[in-house]
Formats: C-alpha cells, structure tokens, sequence
C-alpha cells in the first residue's frame, strides 16, 4: 500500500475568525472519497459588546443593564459600580449570565427600585487567561411621566319605563262627577244633555301609557263619544215616557 502526503494547509497568524470546522478530502478518482474532519479552537482575550452605553429610568422603577462578552477560553464576567466595588446578587441587584453560543455569554444587571444614590456609572468586566477587559454604561434618573387624573361622571337613569298620565285638564275631568240634567221642558231641545265637551268621567280609571311605546289615544276618545251617546239616550226614554 503506497502512502501519499498531500499538501500541507497553513495558517498564519490565525485569529478567532478563521475557527472552526475544515475538510481534508482525499479521492483517486474510484468512489467513494474520503474525508477527515479537523476543528480549530481559537484562543483569544475577552471582547465585550455593550447595545447601549447610556442609560436612564425614573426613580423608584427597576432598570437592566446588559453586556455581551465573547472569549475563549471562556472568561469569568462580573459588574463594578462607579466605586470600584463588585456587585453580586442580592435584594436590590440581580446578576445573572445567559450563555448564547459556546463563546458568547450575556451579562445582565437587574438594579430593583431605582434610587438617588444608584446613578452613576456601572462597568462589565470580563477576564480570562489571555487578557482583561471592560465596558462602562452611565446609568441617570429621568422625570417620571405626569400622572393625568380623568374626571368619570357616572350617570343613572330611571329603569322604569316613563309613565304619560295625560294633560292636566283631563285630569280634573277625571276627578268630577259626570251632571245630566233629565228634567224634560215639553221638547226635546229644551232638555239639558252632557255634551262631549262637558266633565265625563270614562269608566274606570285609564291605564297609564307608556312614553315610548308610541301608544294610540283613539281608545280614550271612544270612550268619551260613548258615554254620550249613553247620556243622550238616557235623557230620550225619560222623555218619551
């Protein structure tokens, strides 16, 4: 079996960029081809990304501060304030690391009730065998927004339907007795008979009628043509008689 050195795959000054998977592929033209896979690891010092390097809150709101840091190998990351001193998890801070890939780690700071004295400068450091680094972001309070109070007017209305009686002349005409006269003066037009016009009080008392219901008041005028002519009749036999 005859051995073959190919050629030779160099890479100077290699850089994190260039790290990955890489193929050597071998074939003599009789399938199949063979194929050996080799990964390169890169080495390099802690880079960090901060989205936003200003940052402001009203007070008394929680506020989160966020790096992103890439090293390899990895890097141990903490957060500093503007005193020098570290900040680890308590009842007002909240540090947290979210690995995103196999090098890249998102440091997060949760700052609870945001205070006077919590404004100033914040830094993400991170650190490894090959280097250190850091980034600052400048944390300040911003006026809350105004707090606008609406006037709410609540108003009720009567669930009873809305009751019509009918106008006031009719109903004092209700409340008086119905006069006939039935004295007879030798004729008939000499005799005094309650016109429609007279105080005729209909029967029993009318139903109350409903605004909205668009009743017909028909019913109230037939009963007083009726009365009438019950009226006139009356008077007529007495007469005869």
């Amino acid at each position: 079996m005859t051995e073959y050195f190919g050629e030779d795959l160099k890479i100077t000054k290699i850089s994190r960029n260039e790290m990955g998977v890489y193929l050597c592929i071998a074939s003599n033209g009789i399938p199949p081809a063979v194929s050996k896979r080799i990964f390169i690891n890169v080495h390099f010092s802690p880079v960090i990304h901060v989205p936003n390097q200003l940052v402001g809150a009203p007070l008394g709101t929680d506020v989160v501060l966020e790096c992103f840091v890439e090293a390899s190998p990895k890097s141990i990351n903490y957060w500093v304030n503007d005193k020098g001193a570290m900040i680890i998890s308590s009842v007002r801070h909240d540090v947290q690391a979210v690995a995103k890939s196999q090098f890249e780690v998102r440091m997060i700071l949760t700052i609870r009730n945001l205070q006077k004295h919590d404004v100033g400068t914040y830094r993400c450091a991170a650190k490894n065998s090959l280097g250190d680094v850091e980034s600052s972001i400048r944390l300040y309070d911003i006026a809350a927004p105004a707090k606008t109070q609406t006037a709410v007017q609540l108003s009720f209305e009567d669930e009873e339907d809305e009751v019509v009686y009918g106008s006031a002349e009719i109903d004092k005409m209700e409340n008086r007795p119905l006069p006939v006269d039935n004295t007879v003066h030798g004729h008939v037009g000499s005799a005094s008979v309650a016109t429609p016009s007279s105080a005729i009080r209909g029967g029993k008392k009318r139903p109350m009628i409903n605004a909205k219901s668009g009743s017909d008041p028909c019913p109230r005028r037939f009963s007083v043509v009726l009365s009438s002519l019950v009226s006139l009749m009356v008077v007529c036999r007495r007469w005869w008689w």
